[in-house]
């Protein structure tokens, strides 16, 4: 087993990925394997580095006589409110007569899930298709669908995962927690941030202003992307945090946190 990629930074609040690869021509039935993960951070306040450390496991089953492609679900981004579907197809080549998939399991709320028989040569084959239901939450999903088969003992489930993420009509590009860290009175500091929609939109006004925290509008036509400036001048020492509330003209709004600290002149 190999790590292809992973999420090498974080902000506050935000989530990460560990992409792997596991050879499953190496090995037949169950196994887990252990991948230790080291996270290098620093204390907002004391700027102080620290150190943690978990263990992910990651169970597989390989099983020669059935194919499954593409392994998984990945639906990526997806605006919500959007309908979305992807398939896949599983392929039994074994030596038992009659193969089949004879239940579904899955999460009702979040999709539906279609299993139609392929007509192959030998064995048997499914094209098993996924498709979101509208209103599920924003931010990233992971779900997995079980298949039963009419195979006796444990090779008579198969685990299909289902990822994405349902990205808010309005939403802020990044992390949505900004820090301004030991800015000094009679300084000030500034801080881009987009905001991203769907559809074309202005930013019409921002709530939540005041303690040295404001916030810039340049006049520009409706976009799906605006700019905004974040500007942090302290009136005097000591943390602020403030939570802005960015109108737009369709009436809908997202939400900004804003933490900083003022310090005396140097």
């Amino acid at each position: 087993m190999s790590v292809l990629k992973y999420t090498a930074k974080l902000n506050p609040r935000e989530t990460g990925f560990v992409e792997i690869e596991m050879n499953t021509k190496v090995f037949d039935g169950y196994k887990s394997v252990k991948i230790p993960v080291m996270f290098i951070g620093r204390d907002p306040k004391t700027e102080e580095q620290f150190f943690s450390s978990a263990q992910l496991e990651v169970r597989a089953r390989s099983q020669a006589d059935v194919a499954i492609d593409p392994g998984s679900f990945e639906f990526g981004q997806i605006p919500a409110g959007q309908k979305a579907s992807s398939s896949l197809t599983v392929t039994y080549s074994g030596r038992q007569p009659g193969w089949k998939i004879t239940e579904v399991g899955y999460q009702k709320k979040f999709f539906d899930v279609a299993v139609d028989p392929l007509v192959v040569p030998r064995g048997a084959a499914y094209k098993v298709t996924v498709t979101l239901r509208p209103g599920i939450p924003t931010g990233p999903f992971a779900e997995q669908i079980v298949l039963k088969t009419n195979e006796p003992g444990v090779k008579a489930a198969l685990s299909l995962n289902v990822a994405g993420t349902i990205q808010p009509t309005l939403s802020i590009a990044g992390s949505d927690l900004i820090r301004f860290n030991g800015i000094e009175i009679g300084k000030k500091e500034e801080r881009a941030v987009v905001i991203q929609a769907d559809q074309e939109f202005k930013v019409k006004e921002v709530d939540g202003q005041g303690d040295g925290v404001a916030v810039t509008l340049l006049p520009k036509p409706a976009l799906k992307r605006q700019i905004i400036t974040v500007t942090f001048a302290p009136e005097k020492v000591g943390p602020v945090k403030k939570v802005l509330t960015i109108k737009t003209d369709n009436g809908k709004s997202v939400s900004l946190t804003v933490e900083a600290l003022g310090k005396e002149p140097q």
